[in-house]
């Protein structure tokens, strides 16, 4: 591929910029304990940016990322009284349960999370760089989803 540069070479960034600002300006505006998902964004692109990139850390973090978008979001909504022991799957269940979320949003957010979960496991045709990228990709279309429906 060729860069920005003009160049051949690896592109590494898969987010533009402008698509970060929006969430990130949510993580300090919405009342959420959103360090945590911060951290694990910042991580992510680290992780994939490294000279020797850590695609399975990568993935990881944009994981944890969601996973924490979720367990907060289902926290402010009366989910539990505390932040320990609220687990992904009940959350996002809650989240459905109330109405937040409907079916296939559910189903949505449940499949994104298990495909990248598969991180070791790269489809044929794809390098683990694309695989990745692709991850990151439907992982931060689904927190930008999940803000904007929490900010409605």
């Amino acid at each position: 591929p060729i860069n920005k540069n003009g160049s051949h070479g690896r592109v590494r960034w898969t987010f533009r910029l402008q698509d970060w600002v929006a969430i990130w300006r949510f993580y300090e505006t919405s009342g959420l304990n959103t360090s945590e998902i911060q951290q694990s964004v910042k991580a992510s692109a680290e992780d994939f940016v490294k000279a020797q990139p850590d695609y399975n850390g990568s993935l990881t973090n944009i994981r944890i990322a969601l996973e924490t978008l979720i367990r907060e979001i289902a926290f402010a909504q009366g989910f539990t009284s505390s932040r320990s022991g609220n687990t992904w799957g009940p959350s996002l269940g809650y989240l459905k349960s109330k109405g937040f979320i409907d079916q296939k949003e559910e189903q949505a957010f449940a499949s994104v999370f298990t495909f990248i979960s598969n991180g070791a496991h790269v489809p044929l045709g794809f390098s683990h760089e694309e695989f990745v990228r692709l991850g990151r990709n439907l992982c931060s279309s689904m927190c930008y989803f999940m803000v904007k429906k929490y900010n409605a």
